[in-house]
C-alpha cells in the first residue's frame, strides 16, 4: 500500500545541477510560516533534489503543497501523518530538515541513524566545517529561507565528497552516542 497522498500529474521539467541523487527529509513541529515550507520544497525541487515529508495538520499548508506535488511529481512525495511514515522519511534521506525548533528526541532519532541534521541556530547541533573537519550537521538562522537554501546546498555539496560526508555522518552519529 502506497500511503503518499500525491495525486498523479504531469511532472516539471527542471534543468538541475543535482545530478548526484540526494534525498531531503522535512521534519516540521507546524510552527514555521506556510511560506517558508512551500518557498523551500519548491527551491529544492527546482534544482533537482528529492524531498519528502509528512503531511502537516495546517489545511492552507495542506493544500499548497499538494499543488506542489502535483507540480513536482517524482521529486516531492507527501505522506500520511504517521509515526511509521516519518521513520520512514527519516531511512530513506540523506538529510533531515527541521524547518523550526527540532523536537530533541526527534533530532536523536535522526542523528542516531547517522542522518544529517540541517536545523535552526540554537540547537545541540555544530554547523559542519569542511576545513577544519568539524560538526555535526548544518545550521541556518529560523525563518531565514535564503540561509535555509542555502545550508542544503552545502549539504549537497558535502554530499558529493565520499570523505566529508562519511566523517560528518560518523560524528553525527557519535555525538549522540
Amino acid at each position: 500500500m502506497n500511503n503518499t497522498l500525491a495525486p498523479q500529474k504531469q511532472t516539471v521539467t527542471t534543468h538541475s545541477f543535482c545530478t548526484k541523487h540526494f534525498q531531503i527529509g522535512i521534519i516540521t513541529e507546524n510552527k514555521q510560516e506556510n511560506l517558508l515550507l512551500v518557498k523551500t520544497i519548491e527551491a529544492a525541487c527546482a534544482l533537482g533534489f528529492m524531498v519528502s515529508m509528512v503531511m502537516p495538520q495546517n489545511r492552507e499548508a495542506q493544500k499548497q503543497l499538494i499543488d506542489l506535488s502535483e507540480q513536482y511529481n517524482g521529486q516531492f512525495e507527501l505522506f500520511e501523518f504517521s509515526g511509521d511514515n516519518e521513520k520512514r522519511i527519516i531511512r530513506k534521506s540523506n538529510v533531515v530538515l527541521f524547518l523550526d525548533k527540532p523536537n530533541q528526541e526527534k533530532l536523536k532519532r535522526v542523528m542516531k541513524k547517522g542522518i544529517v541534521p540541517i536545523v535552526p541556530f540554537g540547537n545541540t547541533v555544530q554547523n559542519f566545517d569542511a576545513q577544519k573537519e568539524t560538526g555535526t550537521g548544518f545550521c541556518f538562522t529560523e525563518n531565514n529561507f535564503y540561509e535555509c537554501l542555502a545550508m542544503l546546498v552545502r549539504a549537497f555539496e558535502t554530499y558529493k565528497f565520499p570523505y566529508d560526508w562519511n566523517n560528518l555522518r560518523k560524528a553525527t552519529k557519535k555525538f549522540v552516542n
